[in-house]
């Protein structure tokens, strides 16, 4: 007899705990437990018991949808670097040979410039050496008139 009252403290403790009562059950129910220290204290053992199951339980989940998360984005990055390998190793040479013909271009360039820009300043310094002498002659004509 004494474990049939056991059992059915313990499924009122079960009720209680998870707000199954209606109200007056609950207002019976905590009426008992305001007169039986026993009952007050094993409830409170079956809510802390609840609370670890609820928290062992919120922890397995979260560790498992953290752990869906990551295999997802480690398959998407996968993906993603495999397809990137792909595009690289399929252009590398295109891309190697366009850089190629772009260095050899800009070098051809640069020489053509310097080239042409020498031709102009050796010009301009032929034309200002004739300059330079068509003055010299001529202070020196001046010179001569004032002589005489």
């Amino acid at each position: 007899m004494n474990e049939t009252n056991n059992n059915s403290y313990y499924e009122q403790i079960e009720k209680y705990c998870l707000d199954l009562m209606d109200e007056r059950e609950r207002m019976y129910f905590e009426n008992e437990m305001a007169g039986n220290p026993a009952l007050r204290e094993a409830v409170q053992e079956f809510q802390v018991l609840l609370l670890s199951v609820d928290h062992i339980q919120s922890r397995a989940f979260i560790h498992s949808t953290l752990d869906h998360i990551h295999s997802n984005s480690r398959s998407s990055s996968e993906a993603l670097v495999n397809q990137l390998k792909l595009h690289v190793n399929r252009y590398w040479r295109t891309a190697s040979v366009a850089a190629s013909v772009a260095f050899v271009a800009s070098m051809l360039t640069f020489l053509f410039a310097r080239t042409v820009y020498k031709k102009d300043t050796q010009g301009q310094v032929q034309e200002l050496k004739g300059e330079i002498i068509s003055i010299k002659k001529g202070q020196n004509d001046l010179s001569k008139d004032r002589i005489k």
